[in-house]
């Protein structure tokens, strides 16, 4: 049977301390509230420092306040944190289990890191693609809460017909999870391009016009690549994705040399 976008209407209700946090960080929020805001958090204040003091920012072990981070960050960062920290509390106490929840926003980190590399890189937004990196994969998490068993029918059919989790997901619910999470970005009110991007990651001819989009898709592919292929295979299965994006393979392995310390991060 399809589902449709309805599934939505089945998540449970954010707390009132979530809800607070992500209507205090709103366009009109001071660095100083945010500092509060954020400290008030401990979870979130190490996610915030640890964001900071990453590879990407050249400054390792060097912000060491929550107000230095701030002002590094930017405030649609500091969102998209307090987001994914938000949903990863929700959802860590309300999972079925068939999600390794841990290796998941681990895994969504990493991909926020190579796509907000890429869009620095690519001349595009980078705090919009470390968003919508993030947050990419956010219907799969949205899929195990509303229909735990249509989930794991679809990572059935992932391993009986040889399928990708994107052809089963179509097969089996009629809908893909890519689908899912960009009409609960759209209803978070995040900004356009974002639940632009991950939308279009279900839509293979789309993506390569879409900046943000591809520098999802790519980060994406690398982190995977690195996760599931032999050393040997990494290298191979990253190329084939650039010849997809139209982006230079050879040019690209020289930064990834560069960014291999994102892999050493581990953020929840």
């Amino acid at each position: 049977m399809a589902l449709s976008l309805d599934v939505l209407h089945q998540l449970p209700p954010l707390s009132p301390q979530a809800v607070a946090l992500l209507e205090s960080l709103d366009e009109s929020a001071g660095a100083h509230d945010v500092v509060i805001l954020v400290e008030r958090d401990p979870g979130l204040s190490v996610r915030v420092l640890r964001i900071a003091n990453s590879a990407f920012y050249g400054l390792p072990g060097k912000v060491g306040s929550i107000r230095e981070a701030v002002l590094l960050l930017g405030m649609s960062t500091i969102r998209s944190i307090a987001l994914a920290s938000v949903m990863s509390s929700v959802f860590s106490h309300s999972s079925a289990g068939i999600l390794e929840l841990r290796k998941y926003w681990r895994d969504s980190f990493l991909v926020a890191l190579y796509a907000q590399a890429l869009a620095q890189k690519w001349g595009a937004d980078e705090s919009m693609a470390f968003t919508a990196g993030l947050l990419h994969d956010i219907g799969l998490i949205v899929l195990e809460l509303t229909n735990s068993l249509m989930l794991q029918a679809v990572f059935r059919c992932v391993q009986e017909n040889a399928l990708s989790v994107l052809e089963a997901e179509k097969a089996v619910l009629g809908i893909q999870h890519y689908e899912i999470g960009a009409d609960l970005l759209a209803s978070w009110h995040l900004p356009a391009p974002i639940v632009q991007a991950v939308w279009l990651q279900a839509m293979d001819e789309q993506v390569k016009e879409n900046l943000l989009a591809s520098a999802v898709n790519l980060a994406k592919t690398i982190v995977s690549a690195k996760e599931e292929c032999a050393p040997e295979e990494v290298a191979a299965r990253i190329a084939f994705k650039c010849r997809a994006l139209g982006v230079d393979a050879d040019r690209l392995a020289a930064d990834l040399s560069k960014w291999s310390k994102f892999d050493a991060m581990v953020l929840y």
